[in-house]
């Protein structure tokens, strides 16, 4: 005999793989199967956060989200948080079931806990709301993946908005191009990441760049105006920089340039000299 036994809280901790709609159960990264769904009040699903190796990418597409409000009858909370998830950029309105539709469960959505937004699910258009994290370390992470960088641009969209100030975007093999009028970032998905007039600090990783490329990063940087620090990491840069191309608009606000190559010893660049010296 079953006994139905309220499970206040389900936390799965860097182990959730993916819900299984056909079974209707959670498939763990160990291949186990979760399927006493129907009692859980709240789920809580947790991975990565903060920079470094990602485990895997995990796409929550919009059937299995469904799938898995719809058997968990008793859910009033779920929450995803973690840079190796991704969830649906919208949910069709007209995909939305009555009964989801009624029961208003709070569906949370923070790619990196504590650095930037958290994404709540609007039942009545299956739009998401955004919540700004208060905790003074606003920060954006933008990695390769295509999802990934979709979200990383509405992320900014949000912020740049709000007029908050993004103390740092890391760009993890995900740079490209910038735009022929230097207005914009191109990501290697193609979105495009304006103009960004509350950046603090931009890191550009796992990228090499050739001089042309460099002198048009510079140009972006000087429209974004209040970035202090810029920064190239574990890629190849120009060894020396005529110092006449640089805008002079940066060596005013005295904008510090690093490149930290993959030996690990930083390097910062001399603005009127056009020259890289150690960082002792």
């Amino acid at each position: 005999m079953f006994v139905n036994i309220t499970i206040s809280c389900l936390h799965l901790d860097r182990c959730f793989s993916k819900f299984d709609v056909t079974n209707a159960c959670i498939v763990l990264t160990s291949g186990l199967r979760v399927t006493s769904l129907k009692t859980v009040k709240v789920l809580h699903v947790e991975g990565f956060t903060g920079i470094g190796t990602i485990p895997s990418r995990i796409e929550v597409a919009r059937e299995e989200l469904l799938g898995l409000l719809q058997t968990c009858k008793a859910l009033k909370e779920i929450r995803f948080q973690g840079l190796e998830y991704f969830l649906p950029l919208s949910i069709p309105a007209e995909l939305i079931p009555p009964t989801l539709r009624t029961r208003k469960i709070e569906v949370s959505y923070e790619r990196d806990r504590g650095h930037g937004v958290v994404h709540q699910l609007n039942w009545d258009d299956g739009q998401w709301q955004h919540q700004i994290t208060a905790d003074g370390s606003l920060r954006v992470d933008i990695f390769q993946d295509k999802l990934d960088q979709q979200w990383g641009k509405k992320e900014l969209a949000v912020l740049s908005a709000a007029g908050v100030s993004i103390n740092r975007l890391f760009l993890q093999r995900s740079f490209s191009n910038i735009t022929d009028n230097t207005q914009s970032i191109i990501l290697t998905s193609g979105c495009i990441i304006p103009v960004l007039h509350t950046l603090r600090e931009l890191s550009i990783r796992y990228t090499d760049v050739d001089l042309e490329m460099f002198l048009r990063i510079l140009a972006y940087t000087k429209e974004c105006t209040k970035i202090t620090k810029l920064n190239f990491v574990y890629g190849k840069v120009p060894d020396k920089v005529d110092a006449r191309m640089i805008p002079h608009l940066l060596k005013q606000r005295r904008l510090t340039v690093v490149w930290v190559p993959k030996t690990g010893v930083g390097y910062l660049l001399d603005l009127d000299a056009g020259n890289w010296k150690l960082i002792e």
